[in-house]
């Protein structure tokens, strides 16, 4: 995936130095320095992760038309759906899925997946 430098560079602008305050019952602790990723909601987020999720059905060759694929996927939010037409192509997919979603700093929550 090729990302263009001065898009890199905006976005470790808008990621560096953030501080934050978690809240416990009713009270706030001292603040805190987020040292990697962005904050869930915002807008940088979604637009990383769909961005990384486009190059990910890419490398899986999982865009096209469903007339004419014989495997097909749908990503919501942070859920994805593989439908191939045997078990076996299945976990060919799933497995490459795993691998390159590693290289992304991604991971593929065990306790949600079902095969």
């Amino acid at each position: 995936m090729q990302i263009p430098g001065k898009i890199i560079r905006l976005v470790n602008l808008v990621t560096q130095h953030i501080k934050t305050k978690i809240k416990l019952i009713s009270k706030y602790t001292e603040q805190l320095e987020v040292k990697t990723g962005v904050r869930q909601g915002e807008s940088l987020s979604t637009i990383l992760f769909c961005t990384v999720m486009e190059t990910l059905m890419k490398k899986l060759e999982m865009i096209g038309d469903i007339s004419t694929q014989l495997k097909q996927v749908c990503v919501y939010v942070d859920s994805i759906v593989l439908v191939t037409r045997t078990e076996q192509a299945l976990n060919n997919k799933f497995q490459t899925l795993k691998q390159e979603a590693i290289k992304y700093g991604l991971a593929i929550n065990q306790n949600k997946q079902n095969i």
